[in-house]
């Protein structure tokens, strides 16, 4: 079955990987944008969250929702001024959408973006889907994440991408980590015993493709095998060709540039993307070697 489908936060570097790929699929896509400049073109509609604001016709002829917004975890320190920028970034968004949606009547699935982040960290043992929310900033942010978007259960079924650290090298950790260790400069975080989730931007897209295209309902795990952030390091290393540092970047030093952001790299969750696979999804890219090649 073909769809209608809604993309908000789909001018970003995800938004446009997966807009080609629903369109490819023979999907036919529009974009939510603040730019009333690219309204003359009829695939965007305008919106603006932070006012509250859309057009009228924003879900016009949708069925399907894919709400990709969220300002970048990693981009600014965390201050009480960021973390609430963090927080209405995604909340904002998904209220709008929501109150929209109860008008129109018509969406028969909302996909939102989430974050892997939402356990309990550096566990022995992997957790999954059905496993509580941790207690650290990142846990709590993403459960106030995916409470907004539940919102629509009201109206339709609900997906919930736990959305891993995405390798790609036209933006993200990738893009910032390879020069380092091409200059032989990389190494590892902290221990280095940490766990590390993380996702092929193609895996990403194609996961959503197939979660869209079978209407899944629930949260879902996006990832790759789950790796240690010294094995990350050594993979990277070795894909750029280049020796790694043997001795880590020390926690203390990256608490003092960071400070409470250094968690999210000092800290990782041990999972599995088995409930995804378990609907028949195949990774392409599930070995981080092969991902990184």
């Amino acid at each position: 079955m073909q769809h209608s489908i809604l993309i908000a936060g789909g001018t970003g570097l995800i938004g446009n990987l997966l807009s080609s790929t629903f369109e490819k699929a023979g999907h036919t896509v529009f974009i939510l944008t603040r730019n009333k400049a690219l309204c003359a073109d009829e695939k965007y509609r305008w919106w603006n969250p932070d006012q509250d604001e859309i057009s009228e016709h924003a879900l016009e002829g949708i069925d399907v929702i894919v709400n990709l917004c969220g300002a970048g975890i990693a981009d600014k320190p965390w201050t009480a001024k960021r973390k609430q920028e963090l927080l209405d970034s995604r909340v904002k968004p998904a209220n709008l959408l929501f109150k929209t949606a109860q008008k129109s009547g018509k969406i028969k699935q909302y996909i939102s973006a989430s974050g892997i982040n939402c356990y309990t960290v550096n566990t022995p043992n992997q957790v999954n889907e059905e496993d509580a929310y941790g207690t650290d900033y990142l846990s709590r942010l993403v459960h106030e994440w995916e409470h907004a978007a539940l919102q629509f259960e009201e109206l339709c079924p609900v997906s919930l991408l736990r959305i891993s650290a995405v390798l790609s090298e036209k933006g993200g950790a990738l893009k910032k980590l390879k020069p380092l260790f091409k200059w032989g400069v990389g190494s590892p975080l902290g221990t280095g015993k940490q766990p590390f989730t993380w996702v092929h931007e193609k895996d990403l897209v194609h996961a959503i493709l197939h979660i869209s295209e079978n209407q899944l309902a629930g949260a879902y795990n996006i990832c790759g095998k789950t790796v240690s952030n010294k094995i990350f390091s050594q993979a990277l290393a070795q894909s750029v060709k280049r020796w790694m540092l043997p001795v880590g970047v020390p926690s203390f030093l990256m608490k003092l540039m960071l400070g409470e952001m250094s968690e999210m790299l000092l800290n990782g969750v041990n999972t599995n993307a088995e409930k995804l696979k378990g609907t028949g999804f195949e990774f392409e890219f599930e070995e981080i070697e092969k991902a990184l090649s």
